[in-house]
């Protein structure tokens, strides 16, 4: 498996970017749209290095890396059944927002979880801080929704989670549910 992303225009105006899917080992870029049957590809980018298969995780080598991670997974990018590896220590700096932004919806919840499988490698995250919150059901931590996903073997060091009003406020995992497992952290 590949991922990426793509620029995505439609005479010369920016669409957005689009998920690049690889089906059969052709690389394509699902666009759909009543407004337009022509558009052209700017530039084809990889998110992560590794193929997202247990024995070929995508990689996370970099704070930067990191948030793309939950940029996806908040943008609706679940990851299910996809293994992620952080292969060095990472030093976060300012706000940070949850993987997974979701909100306790009675037994379940609204909004985006993660699906996958993220494997710290017995690396150090450090500088977690999040002292805001969208309110009492939103789920905050390093991850905030984990969904069947599984989060383990890293550790963090220097986090900062302070907020006044979530019942779902952790360091790694504000809410986990159907199955979700945390290990090692």
């Amino acid at each position: 498996a590949w991922s990426g992303k793509a620029n995505v225009y439609h005479e010369g105006t920016l669409l957005g970017a689009y998920i690049i899917k690889e089906e059969s080992g052709a690389k394509y870029v699902e666009v759909s749209s009543s407004s337009f049957s022509e558009f052209s590809v700017e530039a084809i980018v990889p998110l992560f290095d590794g193929e997202g298969t247990e024995t070929s995780p995508y990689l996370i080598d970099s704070a930067d890396k990191l948030a793309t991670l939950r940029n996806e997974v908040n943008g609706g990018e679940a990851y299910e059944g996809v293994y992620f590896k952080l292969t060095g220590d990472i030093t976060l700096s300012g706000e940070w927002t949850a993987i997974g932004n979701g909100s306790r919806n009675g037994t379940g919840y609204t909004g985006n979880a993660f699906k996958g499988v993220f494997d710290g490698d017995n690396n150090t995250i450090s500088g977690l801080t999040i002292t805001s919150t969208t309110g009492a059901k939103a789920a905050i931590g390093l991850f905030g929704v984990v969904d069947g996903g599984t989060v383990k073997n890293v550790n963090l060091t220097d986090v900062n989670v302070n907020v006044v009003s979530s019942d779902l406020a952790g360091a790694a995992i504000g809410m986990m549910l159907n199955g979700a497992t945390a290990e090692g952290i």
